[in-house]
C-alpha cells in the first residue's frame, strides 16, 4: 500500500497463477460529490500495468480527479481491462480531447466513456473476491427457484440501468451492447464474445469464466445473474422484452 500526493490508497492482489488485480480509491467522502461531474472510463489495452501509470499521470496532469479504478491483467485474456471512475468537474468541455489523447496511446485497444449521471452513492467501485461471490451465489441457489428468480431480476434491473446510461450518449444499438459487455468484462464478470447479432431479432453471446459458474457444478445452467444482465441490456436497446436462454454451461461440464 502506498499513498500519493492526493492521499488516495491503493491495493494490489496477485495470485500464483499470475493474475493481477489492482484497485484504488480516493478518500473523499461521497456526500461531497453531489455537485460533481463524474464519468466512468472503460479501457482495453495491451501490455502490463505500466499503461496504468501512464494514464494516472495523464489524469493528474489534466487536473482530472481519480476516485477509484479496477485493473485486471489475466493470462487467459488477450487484452487487459480497466475501469476508472473520474471527476471531471469544470473540465466537461475538454472531455472529447481527453478521450482522443487516451485513444492515441499506443497500447490502447479500445476506450469508452460512460458520460451519464452518476450519483454520489454510486461513486465507489467495490471489490469482492470470487470466493466471496461463490458464497453469495450458493445462498441464492439454496433458496431454489425463488432464489434463482431473485438473482435474475437483480441482474435484469442492473442491465437495464447500464443500457440506459450508455444510450444517453450512444444511439447505436450494437455499440451500446458492445460497450455494456466491455463494462461487464472490465468489472470482472467474465469474458464476453458476440458470436451472432441480427438487430432486433437474435443475438448469441459466448461467456467464458463466468463469475457464477467457475468452481460450481450443476446439472442445469447456472448463470442467472449474467443472464439477467444481458436480458436487461438487450431488452432496453431493442425496445422490447427479450428472453435470454443459457444453452451450455461450464458448471455442467460443457467447454
Amino acid at each position: 500500500m502506498r499513498k500519493d500526493k492526493r492521499s488516495a490508497w491503493g491495493l494490489a492482489l496477485v495470485n500464483l497463477s499470475g493474475e493481477r488485480y489492482s484497485a484504488c480509491c480516493s478518500p473523499n467522502r461521497t456526500d461531497s460529490l453531489t455537485t460533481r461531474k463524474l464519468v466512468l472510463l472503460n479501457i482495453e489495452f495491451d501490455g502490463g500495468t505500466e499503461l496504468v501509470d501512464k494514464l494516472m499521470k495523464m489524469v493528474a496532469s489534466r487536473g482530472v480527479g481519480l476516485l477509484s479504478h479496477i485493473v485486471q491483467t489475466l493470462p487467459s485474456t488477450k487484452h487487459a481491462k480497466a475501469v476508472f471512475l473520474l471527476d471531471i468537474t469544470g473540465l466537461e468541455g475538454l472531455l472529447s480531447d481527453f478521450m482522443s489523447d487516451i485513444r492515441k496511446m499506443g497500447e490502447i485497444v479500445r476506450a469508452e466513456v460512460m458520460d451519464a449521471p452518476i450519483s454520489p452513492g454510486e461513486a465507489r467501485l467495490v471489490v469482492f473476491t470470487l470466493a466471496d461471490l461463490n458464497g453469495f451465489f450458493k445462498l441464492f441457489r439454496e433458496l431454489g427457484t425463488g432464489g434463482q428468480a431473485m438473482i435474475f431480476h437483480l441482474g435484469l434491473r442492473a442491465g437495464e440501468d447500464l443500457a440506459d446510461r450508455i444510450m444517453a450518449h450512444c444511439k447505436d444499438r450494437y455499440a451500446t451492447l458492445d460497450q455494456s459487455l466491455l463494462y461487464m468484462e472490465s468489472m470482472g464478470y467474465g469474458r464476453f464474445k458476440v458470436e451472432e447479432y441480427v438487430d432486433k431479432k437474435r443475438c448469441k453471446i459466448i461467456i467464458h469464466e463466468s463469475i457464477e459458474c467457475m468452481g460450481h457444478r450443476s446439472t442445469t445452467p447456472s448463470s442467472h445473474l449474467l443472464r439477467g444482465l444481458i436480458s436487461g441490456v438487450i431488452s432496453k436497446i431493442w425496445g422490447k422484452k427479450v428472453a435470454v436462454v443459457e444453452t451450455k454451461c461450464i458448471a455442467q461440464g460443457n467447454p
